[in-house]
């Protein structure tokens, strides 16, 4: 029986993650957003459809993160269920270990959904331990993650922050590679991730994550 091998395990992948002197206003409108913000597309190695542009910085205070998404049908999170409905899932790991097949104390898990937060049906940053960690992270309180969404007929965007305080071990200067994925979770469209999917237990194994260099 021919085995199913998604092409994206044959690679490792690595990026240039462009600095902001200036932040970003987290208002979920992306007109400061420039191409050479862009994460890097990989679904074309396995011919998947791209239903959104995924955008990050970096400075000092922190990591900055927005995605453009387009869709016909309505918006909807579950915030109990962070992983079903729209929402963005973002891995990362300070210390860039790829040799570990579970995260430690460096290994953060920041789930960012457009609607869906509580009062006013707002986005929210939901902080949780990364599946099956060997050591957990400090979360922050989401009140402390900064997020903006706008939704419309075509769909929606989104922006967050995530500041230096809320990243255990963030320090550019002396780590400037970070481990690194995302997985966008569609209510309308199949799944978009970056390094590997569920498949290949991305939300476990941080070795199936990326690498976002933190360029000057």
């Amino acid at each position: 029986m021919p085995l199913d091998i998604p092409n994206r395990v044959y690679f490792a992948y690595a990026f240039q993650c462009h600095y902001r002197g200036q932040a970003p206003r987290i208002n979920g409108v992306l007109d400061d957003w420039g191409p050479e913000y862009l994460v890097p597309d990989l679904g074309f190695l396995e011919n998947r459809p791209k239903a959104a542009d995924v955008y990050m910085a970096w400075n000092e205070e922190g990591l900055y993160f927005a995605v453009d998404v387009r869709k016909r049908k309505p918006v909807h999170s579950h915030y109990g269920r962070h992983w079903t409905g729209d929402s963005f899932q973002i891995w990362l790991d300070t210390r860039d270990v790829k040799t570990a097949r579970r995260a430690g104390r460096y290994c953060h898990q920041f789930n960012c959904l457009p609607t869906g937060g509580g009062d006013g049906d707002r986005a929210v940053v939901k902080p949780t331990q990364v599946d099956r960690a060997r050591e957990k992270w400090n979360m922050p309180e989401p009140e402390a993650l900064p997020i903006a969404s706008l939704i419309s007929d075509r769909g929606y965007t989104l922006e967050v922050c995530l500041p230096t305080e809320a990243l255990s071990g963030y320090d550019p200067e002396e780590f400037p590679r970070l481990g690194f994925t995302y997985f966008l979770n569609n209510s309308e469209y199949p799944a978009q991730w970056w390094s590997a999917g569920r498949d290949l237990r991305v939300h476990v194994d941080p070795s199936t994550w990326g690498t976002a260099v933190l360029k000057r």
